[in-house]
């Protein structure tokens, strides 16, 4: 619903976890003022090669300097880091099933975690995201950001 708006500042998916599987589309520009009821979470899926991707990442997300350069490194590798707070950040990789794409150019996703708060990043469009907003519009996907971590991981 917002995916254009949201396109120029380098944010694919902004959606609001409704605590039963299903989600609701926002917009960028209502992140600043957003109040999450007790049973909802957050997920932001940013393109990570937007120059406004980074900006907000650094300057707006909250996120720790080391994070930020973490999530928004080069080259990384497949890992789980701890963070203070009970927070988390995880990177995998995948097979490359874009069209055109050869099998051994592998797709990554780069995730910032929290209880009530996912932020992924990715270079190229996943397949994985793409299946999740599937389940999340039939009211079947994940219903909070520790079963978002796991549909994504599977």
């Amino acid at each position: 619903m917002f995916e254009e708006e949201n396109a120029q500042w380098g944010l694919v998916h902004a959606l609001v976890l409704d605590g039963k599987g299903g989600a609701r589309s926002i917009a960028r520009t209502q992140l600043d003022d957003l109040q999450l009821q007790p049973q909802e979470s957050l997920w932001l899926h940013w393109d990570r090669s937007h120059p406004q991707t980074q900006t907000w990442l650094r300057k707006t997300s909250g996120l720790s300097e080391f994070a930020c350069d973490l999530l928004l490194e080069e080259n990384t590798r497949p890992r789980l880091l701890p963070l203070p707070d009970a927070e988390l950040l995880l990177f995998l990789r995948g097979i490359n099933l874009n069209p055109g794409a050869e099998p051994e150019d592998m797709v990554s996703v780069r995730i910032f975690a929290s209880a009530a708060r996912v932020i992924s990043l990715r270079l190229r469009p996943l397949r994985a995201t793409d299946e999740l907003l599937v389940q999340l519009a039939d009211g079947k996907g994940p219903k909070n950001a520790s079963e978002l971590i796991l549909y994504m991981a599977q």
